[in-house]
């Protein structure tokens, strides 16, 4: 009886047509996604910038105002802070101090070459292990200029340098 029965009009559409309609649905919309994508990005860029005056005049680089004067070179001081652990730490530095005083220091500093170099060891001695792992050893180079102005004078060193900086854990 079932063969019999009477076919609607329902059942009589194809599947496929329904399939093809949802597919081009989805088309249309990723065609419109894609566009208002694009569109954003494009016009949503900072315009370049356009040079508004003429840079005529250069300065002067600040290195030039500036000479250094070696103060300890590969020089090795011990800290035993750790406790029982000894940092063994080999070090250079030097001052960075104004051109025109520059040949009047390299004299003072070779004349108290000693007396530097037991600030600098009293220094390194005296600091916590923790200066030890800053990436720019600003701590210690302060400690350095305070240190080192005592003996070369106040205001006579513009800035500390540490261009060479080895430590290492010793147990005694």
């Amino acid at each position: 009886m079932a063969d019999n029965a009477p076919i609607l009009e329902d059942e009589q559409k194809p599947a496929g047509r329904s399939k093809l309609i949802m597919y081009a649905v989805i088309a249309v919309t990723l065609i419109v996604e894609g566009v208002v994508v694009f569109y954003v990005g494009k016009n949503s860029q900072p315009a370049p910038a356009e040079a508004t005056a003429v840079i005529e005049e250069t300065t002067e680089l600040e290195s030039e105002k500036f000479g250094e004067v070696q103060l300890a070179l590969k020089y090795k001081a011990d800290n035993y802070k750790k406790g029982r652990i000894r940092t063994q730490v080999t070090l250079s530095v030097y001052a960075q101090v104004d051109l025109e005083a520059k040949e009047k220091m390299d004299e003072f500093v070779l004349l108290h070459n000693s007396e530097i170099q037991d600030a600098i060891r009293t220094c390194v001695a005296n600091s916590e292990p923790s200066f030890f792992k800053e990436p720019t050893k600003k701590t210690i180079k302060r400690q350095f200029k305070n240190s080192l102005e005592k003996i070369l004078g106040e205001g006579s060193i513009n800035e500390i340098l540490v261009p060479y900086w080895s430590q290492m854990d010793i147990s005694d």
